[in-house]
């Protein structure tokens, strides 16, 4: 009994300490009002770290990962600071033990009104 419970318990120390990390770039979309255009540069590309289990993290591949920027709701112009948000596929969405970061996590635009 005993060395069953310290096999258990070295399964899990095991799986705990076998956590690892994968970095993508990956695009940034922007979504705005039809009425608004974004008038200031902001970056291309995000980059998304994983972290978790080793074959957990290397079933994620940058097509299962959609960053935004989602300025739709803003209905005035003007110099404002949106959070990121990370849309995943269905893969990323069945994972429990992994964490993803994006960098930079929110983003400072212009929006300028088109007429």
């Amino acid at each position: 009994m005993i060395s069953l419970l310290t096999a258990v318990l070295l399964f899990f120390f095991v799986q705990m300490i076998m956590v690892d990390q994968r970095s993508f770039m990956v695009p940034l979309h922007v979504e705005t009002q039809e009425a608004f255009y974004v008038s200031s540069t902001y970056p291309d590309m995000v980059n998304v770290t994983i972290t978790g289990g080793e074959d957990d993290i290397f079933m994620i591949y940058p097509d299962d990962l959609y960053v935004v920027l989602d300025a739709s709701q803003v209905v005035t112009e003007g110099l404002i600071t949106i959070p990121l948000t990370l849309r995943t596929g269905d893969i990323v969405k069945s994972m429990n033990d992994v964490q993803i970061e994006l960098d930079p996590a929110e983003v400072r635009i212009q929006l300028t009104n088109k007429e």
